[in-house]
């Protein structure tokens, strides 16, 4: 009796289906709480998080010209087979200053290998580069896009959509890799 009673106590019985069902749905259930709390403090650049935003204003760029990314120099400066284009809308950190790698490496993963550029009302900057609002391939605003997460700040001298990215700097709720 009491050595058998014993035994049983020690032997692992593995759960029936209905309980093996409940522990794979609550073990599912503590997974998305996991990654839905650590989302917000574990991931890269020191609790800095990049959001997919929701491109709106400045969206779909249909009769941009389309260009091949040959090189990205930094957050705000594409090189082109036409020469350097220099985004109109965004200046982003130079290298050295806070969060120069995170905003290079997310206009590199927004450029990929081609984007699309809207002109403003100048061509050219004092440095001879194409001043231009830069969007993905798909269309979507690269500036909207670097303002919205807090990895540059708006032009604010000129431009036709100054005010939108002026204002949208303003209302960001992201701005903490702003230098």
């Amino acid at each position: 009796g009491e050595g058998l009673q014993n035994l049983y106590s020690r032997v692992r019985i593995p759960p029936s289906p209905p309980e093996l069902i409940i522990l794979i749905i609550v073990y599912k259930i503590v997974l998305v709480i996991f990654i839905f709390f650590c989302v917000g403090s574990c991931v890269q650049n020191k609790d800095f998080v990049i959001q997919e935003i929701q491109f709106n204003y400045l969206s779909k760029c249909a009769d941009c010209d389309l260009l091949d990314v040959v090189e990205v120099i930094d957050g705000d400066t594409i090189i082109t087979p036409i020469g350097k284009v220099r985004f109109y809308g965004v200046n982003t950190p130079e290298k050295g200053e806070k969060c120069f790698d995170l905003a290079k490496s997310e206009t590199t993963r927004l450029a990929n290998h081609r984007i699309k550029v809207e002109y403003g009302p100048r061509k050219t900057d004092r440095y001879g580069r194409l001043l231009a609002y830069v969007y993905t391939e798909n269309g979507d605003s690269i500036d909207e896009f670097l303002i919205s997460n807090g990895l540059g700040k708006a032009w604010t001298k000129d431009g036709q959509h100054k005010e939108y990215l002026m204002n949208l700097e303003k209302n960001s709720k992201n701005k903490k890799c702003l230098w």
